[in-house]
């Protein structure tokens, strides 16, 4: 019955994919540092868009009609979803990593104005903890 229960709520809509697990496996090693790395190449393409309040490529005019377009809610929710799938260690080592990260360039300006990098990866974290609940 209540596999029943279950096709019933997700053929309706009510279910949260977040909380789906469709496969959980042993710890991998360096996973989380991949991913940090992963997600430190893909925010020197976002922007903070003011107007949208999100982190999103803001596309050049003068860039080829066919470059790729990124949006920093997908890519939050891909990481997520990602994590998800994995042992619950590898995302707190992946936000120890971003947040470690942004400690070093903060220690590194010795009290002068933060660089618009530690302000994105800020952002980008603030975001990750909204979309993560």
């Amino acid at each position: 019955m209540l596999r029943e229960l279950t096709v019933a709520l997700e053929t309706s809509g009510i279910v949260n994919p977040f909380n789906k697990v469709y496969y959980l496996s042993k710890p991998l090693e360096n996973m989380s540092l991949f991913m940090h790395l992963f997600t430190l190449s893909a925010l020197q393409e976002l922007k903070y868009d003011t107007k949208m309040q999100t982190l999103r490529k803001i596309p050049d005019p003068k860039a080829p009609a066919k470059s790729y377009y990124l949006d920093g809610p997908h890519l939050i929710v891909g990481i997520l979803t990602v994590f998800k799938q994995f042992h619950n260690s590898h995302y707190r080592l992946y936000v120890q990593h971003m947040a470690h990260y942004h400690k070093c360039i903060i220690n590194s300006l010795r009290g002068q104005t933060p660089t618009p990098e530690a302000v994105q990866v800020l952002t980008f974290l603030d975001e990750l903890m909204k979309f993560d609940g």
